[in-house]
């Protein structure tokens, strides 16, 4: 599948997430019931419209600015003036560059950032698309997903993650520097004398390993409260089973016999749930 996405220069992308996804869940069961995954591959194209939308105009714009109409029509000149610009900056006179409408730079950010969204929409829209094209005996489930919400869920949480991720990693460099007893702790942090004149050398040494391992469990934790569990509660407030008359029917279906290590797939995050 990802021969012929790639082949396709990604045009059939949605291809290979549909046949990826019936491969999984046509060898699903719910008790007695196998559960079918319904509906075709080109359903999923309408999700990639954001993407789709915002790497054509990105593309356009490129050309844009750069061929048909550039920002500046010499890139030499552009080089020996932002040269002067430096210079005439050193020399306390006002700087300026000749530059054909650079607000026009501004379109490559913003649509690199519609191209984020669109695959965050188009990986999550296409899991509610599907959703609602699965079935098993006598039961159907309905999505009502919001790809807007997740992108959301994703943006906030993830600042929200690596802002206690990068909080953290410093103020680790900071203290590894006191711990340590380098010179430096005494300039720039302002103590008045290195940590391994109160602590001896190895213990500074263990602690930093805690602490360094602390800072990574408290990243995944924020990880976990800001994204993974946010995105759980929504699919499960977004989800219902539209028709239930086939659960009575349902019963325990025997152990399937494997000669795999089915257990040490089980122990492992093989991104079964999300």
């Amino acid at each position: 599948h990802w021969c012929v996405t790639i082949l396709s220069l990604g045009l059939l992308w949605p291809r290979m997430t549909f046949a990826l996804e019936k491969y999984r869940v046509d060898r699903t069961y719910f008790g007695s019931a196998r559960i079918v995954q319904g509906g075709n591959w080109p359903m999923l194209y309408r999700a990639a419209i954001p993407f789709g939308f915002s790497f054509l105009a990105l593309i356009i714009s490129v050309v844009w600015i750069f061929w048909v109409q550039p920002v500046t029509p010499d890139w030499a000149a552009l080089e020996r003036d932002t040269q002067q610009m430096f210079d005439d900056m050193l020399d306390g006179r006002a700087a300026t560059i000749p530059i054909d409408a650079p607000w026009r730079l501004m379109l490559l950010p913003l649509f690199t950032a519609g191209m984020l969204y669109g695959a965050i929409h188009y990986r999550w829209v296409s899991k509610r698309i599907m959703a609602n094209h699965k079935h098993a005996y006598g039961l159907a489930l309905w999505s009502r997903l919001s790809g807007a919400r997740v992108a959301f869920i994703y943006v906030f949480g993830n600042f929200i993650a690596y802002l206690v991720l990068i909080f953290g990693l410093v103020s680790l460099g900071a203290l590894a520097v006191w711990l340590l007893g380098l010179d430096l702790a005494v300039e720039v942090l302002g103590v008045a004398e290195p940590m391994d004149v109160i602590m001896p050398g190895w213990l500074g040494v263990l602690s930093l390993v805690a602490l360094y391992l602390g800072v990574f469990t408290l990243w995944g934790a924020a990880y976990n409260a800001f994204v993974t569990f946010p995105l759980i509660r929504h699919m499960a407030r977004t989800t219902s089973l539209t028709h239930a008359q086939g659960l009575a029917a349902i019963s325990q279906r025997a152990r399937d016999e494997f000669a795999e290590a089915e257990g040490f797939a089980e122990a492992l995050d093989v991104g079964a749930a999300i």
